[in-house]
């Protein structure tokens, strides 16, 4: 449900869509349908923010949403927009991301707030905590990031990490700007849900077919050494735009990927907003299992996946340890062993790479939850497989 201050227009409003898997909670990410575990939407509300008690219409709108099943979300200066409470599975770990057209000279934030997990016995449901931000787009924030009393979590940059368990949560939209005439346009919205539970992440991996899907590569080490070491995000975001017929450079990508107020190229949704602002429209996921991973996978949609490795924990890395990296997940190989391009590496013949599949479950199915950047729709999918038959097809003629 959405609470959409002034003029409401039910027909353009969506919701968030999120798939249960077990104790955690992901968004519906998988382009094949039907997935095996349900899948929720919200219904849709129009109204206003404080209470809901002037016109709040319920129009008993419901159906679980997939990346081409996304409404538009109109948001002005005077016109934010709020999610109703929503419940998820609980978690102590929160983050999001959204694709969106922003008028020049504004800003578009993405806000959160949460009620904590109630007491055993206790009927009275807690406060809700400060609204944080954890996505923008446009001009930069004209505040800095708000952060949370240390006694219930902290916000690390894109990441809201929370003391306790939380099952209840609101999302806000707000869009700043000296012209009140301004639009932000929303079409798609997710906020993966975290549980820091690994349960069987091996599920279904020996399901997974041989795949490799022909992401072409690029390298983070750019003609400017003093930034070949920060953008292994925007790199990883150039190959999958290129795998889809986007011809952009890493420093172009990287241009918009950037976070002033911390700088850095590697904001998770400011990277998502950046690939939809070449036109391929994506979300932030986060993977429970191989099983999920080998369904994406299968279809031939890449995955740019972040990950944390300790020292020696990454065998075969053109790096011994590494506090956050970005690589690019594109298939799986005979042997069960995860095909990677690495950014890290200078070249297209050492940056294609085979990683053990237990390494990874370590270093990104455990170490950052499976976060993962999800980018493309299933029309550009078929487009690129189509694409890279012809030009196979192509060079196997000019070798007769």
């Amino acid at each position: 449900m959405w609470i959409q201050e002034k003029k409401p227009c039910w027909w353009g409003v969506v919701g968030l869509a999120c798939a249960m898997v077990g104790v955690g909670c992901a968004p519906y990410v998988g382009p094949r349908e039907p997935m095996d575990y349900p899948v929720f939407g919200l219904k849709v509300r129009t109204g206003i923010e404080k209470g809901q008690s002037e016109g709040s219409v319920p129009q008993g709108f419901s159906r679980p949403l997939s990346m081409n099943e996304i409404g538009l979300l109109q948001v002005t200066p005077d016109q934010p927009l709020m999610s109703d409470e929503v419940g998820i599975v609980s978690t102590d770990v929160l983050t999001g991301s959204f694709n969106a057209n922003v008028a020049s000279g504004s800003t578009l934030l993405m806000e959160l707030r949460v009620r904590f997990r109630q007491e055993f016995n206790t009927t009275v449901p807690s406060e809700w905590t400060p609204w944080v931000r954890i996505a923008w787009a446009g001009k930069k924030p004209a505040a800095k990031q708000s952060l949370l009393d240390d006694r219930l979590g902290s916000v690390e940059i894109d990441e809201l990490r929370l003391k306790r368990k939380t099952d209840r949560m609101q999302v806000r939209l707000r869009l700043e700007s000296d012209d009140r005439n301004a639009v932000a346009t929303v079409s798609r919205i997710d906020i993966p849900i975290a549980n820091r539970y690994y349960g069987d992440v091996e599920r279904g991996a020996e399901k997974i077919a041989p795949i490799d899907i022909p992401v072409p590569f690029r390298s983070q080490k750019t003609s400017d050494g003093s930034l070949s070491g920060r953008l292994c995000s925007p790199t990883s975001v150039a190959m999958v735009l290129a795998y889809y017929g986007v011809d952009a450079t890493v420093e172009e990508v990287a241009k918009k990927c950037y976070d002033p107020e911390y700088d850095i190229y590697g904001n998770w949704p400011r990277n998502i907003q950046a690939a939809y602002e070449f036109g391929v429209p994506g979300s932030l996921v986060r993977m429970q299992s191989w099983r999920e991973v080998g369904k994406i996978l299968e279809t031939g949609q890449p995955l740019i996946i972040s990950i944390r490795a300790e020292r020696g924990e990454l065998r075969g890395a053109p790096y011994d340890a590494t506090e956050g990296h970005l690589i690019v997940l594109r298939g799986m190989d005979e042997f069960g062993n995860l095909i990677v391009n690495d950014p890290a590496c200078g070249t297209a013949e050492d940056g294609k790479r085979a990683y053990r599949r237990s390494d990874l479950t370590k270093v990104w199915l455990k170490a950052t939850n499976g976060t993962a950047y999800l980018l493309g729709t299933p029309e550009m999918v078929q487009k690129a497989r189509y694409r890279w038959n012809k030009e196979q097809n192509t060079s196997a003629e000019r070798g007769r």
